[in-house]
């Protein structure tokens, strides 16, 4: 987290958190303050077409389509296992006719789909965050928002936390792709210290 304990604490307090399935330690999910604002963009973004980079079990997902009873969600995950749980809990909650879940990796992918998404939400390998988005931004729609997660990574992208030997390359992609989307001439952009950080980019 990029917030200090006590102030993540009170803000998962004030958060609605909606319970949708069973949630664990081996498949970590958005945190209550985190799924918020991204319920929050979606609601006021009324996509009809959503991508994802990153099912996991399928709680964003879930989140997204709750908050969007019109939209269509397209995802992407790499593991089998998991995405197969992610069908079973898209199900379960309701949602999984709006669902359709591309297994792969998102790079290989990514090259193939030709279509436009009002929404895309980018929660997959932190270390191709730029190289992803090089791909996402050209299906994204002029007004739609790419909302990407864990873009602060435990505070050691803004320099918050020491950065460990391990995460260095990881650090400094991450880093290169904040001041990509920052810079970009076809986005407005903002980088939210929420969760792991996320950062909100809308498109020209």
């Amino acid at each position: 987290m990029v917030t200090d304990r006590r102030t993540t604490r009170y803000l998962r307090e004030l958060a609605k958190e909606m319970p949708l399935f069973s949630r664990s330690d081996e498949f970590p999910v958005l945190g209550a303050e985190s799924a918020g604002l991204l319920r929050v963009i979606v609601t006021l973004l009324r996509p009809k077409r959503i991508l994802e980079i990153g099912t996991n079990i399928g709680y964003s997902g879930t989140v997204m389509l709750q908050a969007a009873p019109d939209a269509m969600l397209f995802t992407i995950e790499m593991d089998e296992d998991t995405a197969n749980m992610a069908r079973e809990n898209f199900t379960s909650v309701g949602v999984g006719d709006r669902v359709q879940i591309l297994r792969g990796r998102a790079e290989d992918i990514l090259p193939y789909i030709k279509d436009e998404y009002d929404l895309i939400f980018l929660d997959g390998p932190k270390g191709q965050y730029l190289y992803l988005s090089t791909l996402l931004l050209p299906m994204l729609k002029r007004g739609g928002v790419l909302v990407c997660d864990n873009v602060l990574f435990r505070g050691m992208v803004s320099g918050k936390r020491k950065t460990t030997a391990r995460k260095r390359t990881l650090v400094k992609k991450l880093d290169e792709f904040l001041r990509f989307i920052s810079n970009s001439p076809e986005l407005e952009t903002s980088i939210i210290p929420i969760g792991d950080g996320m950062s909100v980019s809308y498109k020209i």
